[in-house]
């Protein structure tokens, strides 16, 4: 059994403040500005490595250190671990998921100094969940972060920045009933290794989370979504419901080297080209267990996905892509 080493963070809850922008802006996740919330898949299982960094920019006019609150999740929903990073102006930390360690830092001081025990996940694999827990009159919107998971077996790599979150407000998961998520992939077929990660996400008061009420009705899967599977010849396929707990990690297809884990697209419905795997009609558990479209009642609910695809050593990542996001009000 892993081993769960909790943190008690500092009294007061983290205050989004910001002046409210000077014309519409889209209401998303981003991995090009900085943010207050990170999301970040880890794979140490075996023969794997992962490596999570994460740096504090953004507005450090306040020149204090800042708390990050870390709590790992695995894939079938076990909370693995929970500790806090502080980071100082411009400071960058590197997290081994085989060596997590709580850690401080004062300005002025050259290093972090580590702090409570040290907590291997090694055998897992999930999502780190990121947040900025800053003082109340500094703004959270401070980290940037990238990740990476190498297989050692196959001797490739891929990694991609982290997925960011502005506040704890999800987006509109409408945009999942109607354009879907969209999975970009390169020919299964001409890929060595393949991993396609989808973590469903909730608003959980001040904090973010996988989505963890299991529905009988769904098999105990947290999140079912239907699937179709295109071409560049534009050819449509169904294929089975993708369902998964707290976070999905799969090859799209039969690729060159065996996998363990079912694919997502059974071999018969392969494409024979570059395509894009689409999940739509996303459902999860109601309160009363019963299945409802993601973020039915308000929840807050949101899917984000990863394709981390490897030709040899050759490794790239293509992030999931919805329909145009609602704009937020002036």
């Amino acid at each position: 059994m892993q081993r769960l080493v909790r943190y008690v963070a500092a009294a007061g809850a983290a205050v989004l403040l910001g002046a409210s922008p000077a014309a519409a802006q889209p209401v998303g996740p981003t991995d090009l500005q900085p943010a207050a919330v990170l999301v970040m898949p880890f794979d140490v299982t075996a023969e794997h490595s992962s490596f999570l960094l994460v740096s504090r920019i953004g507005d450090t006019a306040a020149r204090r250190a800042v708390t990050t609150h870390w709590v790992f999740y695995s894939a079938d929903c076990g909370h693995l671990a929970d500790l806090a990073i502080g980071l100082t102006e411009n400071d960058t930390v590197v997290v081994d998921p085989t060596r997590i360690q709580s850690q401080t830092q004062e300005p002025g001081s050259p290093v972090n100094e580590s702090a409570g025990p040290i907590v291997d996940l090694t055998g897992a694999r999930g999502v780190a969940i990121v947040t900025v827990q800053a003082p109340p009159d500094v703004s959270p919107v401070q980290l940037i972060g990238s990740w990476t998971i190498a297989d050692r077996a196959a001797g490739s790599a891929f990694g991609a920045n982290a997925v960011g979150f502005t506040g704890f407000a999800l987006p509109d998961p409408s945009v999942l009933a109607s354009e879907g998520l969209v999975i970009p992939t390169f020919a299964p077929s001409a890929l060595d290794t393949s991993q396609v990660i989808v973590v469903g996400l909730e608003r959980q008061g001040d904090a973010i989370a996988p989505i963890a009420r299991p529905s009988a009705a769904l098999g105990g899967a947290r999140v079912c979504c239907n699937a179709q599977v295109t071409d560049t010849l534009e050819a449509i396929v169904s294929v089975p419901d993708v369902c998964f707990a707290c976070a999905l990690f799969a090859p799209v297809a039969p690729t060159r080297l065996p996998s363990a884990d079912p694919p997502v697209v059974p071999l018969a419905a392969a494409p024979a080209s570059a395509g894009m795997v689409v999940l739509r009609a996303c459902r999860t558990a109601g309160g009363d267990g019963v299945p409802v479209p993601l973020g039915t009642g308000g929840s807050g609910q949101f899917l984000v996905a990863f394709h981390g695809q490897a030709v040899g050593p050759f490794g790239v990542v293509t992030a999931g892509k919805s329909g145009a996001l609602p704009l937020a009000p002036p």
